[in-house]
């Protein structure tokens, strides 16, 4: 890219979920200049690569110079899920997510697209590699997943860190005070913390017995990095990296393999939004309203520990919902009656049941 620019996060509150993205998470909004390539990071640790002059006019396709403003939402956990109002089903068939992003870009309040032939290159972070992972994009006005025939990629190390090979060399006990006080004996100290010190010491002389006799000797030995090894950072999180040429969501899933499924009722005593998350599988399941305060749930994974959340947005900025943990069978559930609470308080209570 001719000029990178890392652009971190002015995050806003986005208002109340389908294609459009008008779910509950916040959006993160970035200016950039059309005319430069761009890299945005996101909070939660996905990148979108922006080649120059990527976006145009949806009713033209003349470039859109200079200043323009990027809003992304990442919607990387079930709690998010179920904020943003979206469901993880393609066509009936539960899905597995890795995380999901929607991208979208303005100049002056008018809604841009990508060009034909341009497209956004995008990493979602990952703390879990799960193989059979494919990309999938959200139909117009619809909580529907599509297949994306996108080439998915996963990307295991993001980070490498060097480690050195050490070697050992007998010398005399004055070199040995003297290698004791350089920084290559505080590097070795610090490398053997981790791998072969006796009780937090350092290997660093060797007792020798004479022979037939009680007498020993001491030989020192100093040790010194002889190599160099790159091995990966495993604290570093893996990344799913993909292209997207139209705006819009994304999403990486796999389909669920379910031996055998079950179907739930779900009733309340108040209109509700109600979903069904599976937090260990990242699963999130919108309930069909089949009558007044009465939800059902087809095709659920059998005997898998998941949390009923029912919620509705009341007065702004408040929220009136009820939870209950199950094991997924066939039958009737019937939620407690809601309490009301504030909104942060209730993406604090949704967090916890992610976990």
């Amino acid at each position: 890219m001719n000029q990178l620019r890392l652009l971190f996060c002015l995050i806003v509150l986005s208002l109340s979920a389908t294609a459009n993205a008008q779910g509950l998470v916040d959006f993160e909004i970035f200016n950039i200049d059309n005319t430069r390539d761009t890299t945005l990071i996101c909070k939660n640790g996905s990148r979108v690569n922006i080649p120059k002059q990527s976006f145009i006019l949806a009713e033209d396709s003349t470039n859109v110079a200079k200043e323009i403003s990027i809003k992304i939402k990442e919607v990387l956990q079930t709690d998010e899920m179920v904020l943003e109002g979206i469901s993880t089903v393609s066509d009936g068939k539960v899905l597995q997510s890795a995380g999901m992003i929607y991208i979208e870009a303005h100049k002056d309040g008018q809604k841009l697209v990508l060009k034909k032939d341009q497209q956004l290159k995008v990493e979602i972070a990952t703390t879990e590699s799960l193989s059979g992972m494919e990309l999938f994009n959200m139909e117009a006005g619809s909580n529907n997943w599509k297949t994306d025939t996108s080439v998915l990629r996963l990307d295991t190390c993001k980070n490498y860190k060097a480690e050195f090979i050490w070697s050992s060399k007998q010398v005399s006990k004055k070199e040995y005070k003297k290698w004791k006080k350089t920084d290559g004996y505080e590097a070795y100290k610090e490398y053997g913390k981790n791998r072969f010190v006796f009780k937090g010491r350092v290997i660093d002389t060797r007792f020798v017995f004479g022979g037939g006799t009680s007498d020993t000797r001491k030989e020192h030995y100093i040790y010194e990095p002889t190599d160099t090894l790159w091995v990966c950072d495993e604290t570093a999180a893996s990344t799913y990296q993909f292209k997207m040429s139209k705006l819009g969501w994304a999403n990486v899933d796999k389909f669920l393999a379910m031996k055998r499924s079950v179907k739930s009722k779900v009733i309340t005593e108040e209109e509700l939004k109600v979903y069904m998350i599976f937090p260990k599988q990242n699963i999130c399941l919108l309930g069909l309203e089949k009558e007044k305060h009465l939800y059902s749930f087809a095709k659920l994974p059998s005997n898998r520990r998941a949390v009923v959340v029912g919620y509705k947005q009341v007065d702004g900025n408040k929220v009136h919902y009820t939870k209950q943990k199950i094991i997924t069978r066939t039958g009737i559930i019937i939620l407690p009656p809601t309490q009301e609470v504030g909104m942060e308080e209730f993406r604090e209570v949704m967090k916890k049941l992610s976990r």
